[in-house]
């Protein structure tokens, strides 16, 4: 058996095993574009993907793990501020190849060693595995904020949730949607704050991961107090006529959040049903600005996953290996990190 980093020859090869193994029709199965995206090193020519091949089956891959580094939106991070995010993990389930998931998974601990290893949406099966490794647990809470103009919603399940609290505006408090040619002014304050949290969401980070993203259209808003300011990123998802509007990014302090109240989330509803906000580590700010934690929620009201929606109960668990950046008080994991927000369907022409 053999661990390798995947090169661009083994792009079928990794699709007919994901579509095999994972699942019939996956979009990464079927569009090379998603894939070479989330996972192609264009410097390296190699996929960010390691596979386990057995020499015995012709060279035949009996497993992969993937990862998406943050460095693949801003090659400028050093190891030490980067964050990989992994996925695909999968082997052939049969006594003599699982073996090769743990193999798989050391190769992944063993990349970029002073960097931070995090994995989203992990099921409960294989959670004792990466505690035997030290990672530690969290899920994504689901916060929801209802638009008061709605009178019959269709994407929401019931209306005695969309009646949000009043909160008083902060009198200093301003938000602003960014053009992408006001973003450029921005990138210095951008960079300030990264540095500042000792992030990795720079201001290229942000450009390559969201502006420049192929597939979806993110807005960017600066939310400004006082002296102070951070930034929201968003993304509107349709339903039929319907729509709301995903928070998939935040980058600033977290009490910034707290005066994030309804004056300033209606700019950004318009005329969406509501704004979701899938996060760990905002608890405490997004219950301020007025947010309704459907965490708990027993019948679902609203979808936690989309394309196509999806009204389950149950929250995303991801793992993570504490290091400097997750022992920071100023942490968050968000529906835009790692492939959480990507396509699932193949995208239109």
């Amino acid at each position: 058996m053999t661990i390798r980093l995947a090169n661009a020859n083994d792009r079928i090869s990794i699709q007919q095993f994901i579509h095999n193994q994972w699942k019939k029709g996956h979009v990464l199965s079927v569009s090379k574009e998603v894939l070479d995206y989330l996972y192609f090193n264009t410097e390296l020519l190699m996929y960010n993907i390691y596979i386990a091949e057995s020499a015995s089956a012709g060279s035949q891959i009996d497993g992969m793990f993937g990862f998406i580094p943050a460095s693949h939106y801003d090659n400028r991070l050093d190891d030490q501020h980067d964050v990989l995010w992994g996925a695909l993990w999968r082997v052939i389930d049969s006594p003599g190849k699982r073996l090769n998931g743990l193999a798989l998974l050391n190769s992944i601990l063993k990349t970029k060693p002073n960097s931070t290893k995090i994995v989203v949406n992990v099921n409960n099966k294989v959670i004792p595995i990466y505690q035997a490794y030290g990672f530690k647990i969290g899920k994504l809470k689901l916060f929801a904020s209802f638009n008061r103009a709605v009178k019959n919603f269709k994407i929401a399940k019931a209306s005695i949730y969309c009646q949000p609290y009043a909160y008083k505006l902060h009198s200093n408090i301003d938000i602003q949607k960014l053009s992408r040619e006001s973003l450029s002014y921005e990138r210095i304050l951008i960079d300030r704050l990264a540095s500042e949290l000792k992030s990795y969401k720079t201001s290229s980070y942000l450009i390559n991961r969201y502006i420049n993203n192929p597939f979806y259209s993110y807005s960017l808003w600066k939310i400004t107090m006082a002296n102070q300011a951070s930034f929201l990123i968003t993304r509107r998802i349709n339903h039929g006529e319907r729509s709301l509007v995903r928070v998939v990014d935040y980058i600033g302090r977290k009490h910034l959040i707290s005066n994030l109240t309804y004056d300033l989330q209606a700019i950004i509803m318009e005329d969406a049903e509501y704004i979701e906000f899938q996060v760990h580590g905002l608890d405490l700010e997004l219950a301020n600005a007025g947010f309704i934690d459907l965490s708990s929620q027993i019948i679902p009201i609203i979808p936690l996953k989309h394309e196509p929606p999806d009204y389950m109960c149950g929250l995303i668990q991801f793992v993570y290996m504490p290091s400097e950046l997750t022992n920071s008080s100023e942490w968050i994991i968000v529906t835009g990190d790692g492939d959480l927000d990507r396509p699932n369907l193949l995208p239109s022409r």
